[in-house]
């Protein structure tokens, strides 16, 4: 079995307090822990959640369930939850941005194609 190690680049505190939104400096991406699930095979994108510390969601590449795995930090498993009426043809990212009614929303992005095949 491939073992997934997931790796967070962490930014200095310099950086936040550049003001021009820039990054000052960062540090080399080093591994966190080991994603606990054995069927997310091939985590694609990465998103922290909003208002809860040391929450991130991420989900399987093509092919897999239509689910976002919520991990922590270290990659343990804190859960999955499923995505009504959507279908993972080939799942690239995901992103945290604002809903219309102004909380926080994932919005999923199905769009790869690999070989270009898709239209």
């Amino acid at each position: 079995m491939i073992e997934s190690v997931l790796v967070l680049n962490t930014v200095l505190a310099e950086a936040a307090s550049a003001g021009d939104g820039t990054c000052a400096a960062w540090e080399p991406a080093e591994a966190q822990g080991t994603l606990e699930r054995p069927d997310l095979i091939e985590a694609s994108g990465l998103a922290a959640s909003a208002g809860t510390e040391d929450l991130y969601w991420t989900m399987n590449d093509s092919g897999g369930a239509a689910v976002i795995y919520a991990i922590d930090g270290a990659g343990a498993d804190l859960g999955t939850v499923a995505v009504r009426g959507a279908e993972n043809t080939d799942w690239e990212d995901l992103a945290l941005g604002p809903c219309s009614d102004g909380c926080a929303c994932l919005t999923l992005a199905d769009i790869g194609g690999d070989g270009a095949t898709r239209k």
